[in-house]
């Protein structure tokens, strides 16, 4: 198997379990706050989204985030700044599934053309310099680990937070 493959293995595992958390989540458990030191589940998916979303264009192909470049906070109603928002409220969340997949369409995208050197090249993160190959596996263990947390937040709601549970 090829390195590149097996990244494309971990990205697209770490997304299946995230939709499995965010499937069939009722509209108004999206902005409900279940807890005095609890996010939303809108803020999770924000905060995941816009992450990947800076990760692979800004940070790693050196682009705008699609979340400016293609107008979407306008187009979803959503005046906050994505991801670093933890107010932010999602009311439509089939809506905001389209930002989803441009975001998922442009991973995908880079992915086809990641060769060996290209996950050693490294990248400004956060102010720290980090090799192309540290920020996929970020986008991977990021979105997993926050499905967790959405799973959590279901339940305290009283619903089931994964399906395979």
């Amino acid at each position: 198997m090829e390195l590149k493959d097996f990244v494309k293995l971990q990205i697209a595992g770490s997304r299946r379990l995230f939709d499995a958390a965010i499937n069939e989540t009722a509209p108004e458990m999206m902005n409900a706050k279940v807890g005095e030191h609890s996010n939303t589940i809108s803020a999770v998916l924000a905060h995941v989204v816009g992450g990947e979303d800076y990760f692979i264009n800004m940070a790693i192909q050196g682009k705008p985030r699609r979340w400016e470049s293609e107008g979407w906070g306008a187009r979803l109603g959503i005046t906050s700044q994505l991801g670093r928002d933890w107010a932010i409220q999602i009311s439509d969340l089939a809506a905001f599934r389209e930002y989803i997949t441009a975001v998922r369409a442009s991973t995908d995208a880079y992915l086809e053309t990641v060769t060996p050197e290209e996950l050693d090249r490294k990248v400004m993160v956060f102010g720290n310099e980090r090799p192309v190959a540290n920020v996929l596996a970020l986008i991977a263990t990021h979105s997993g680990g926050h499905a967790g947390e959405i799973a959590t937040l279901k339940g305290v709601q009283g619903v089931k937070g994964l399906p395979f549970y």
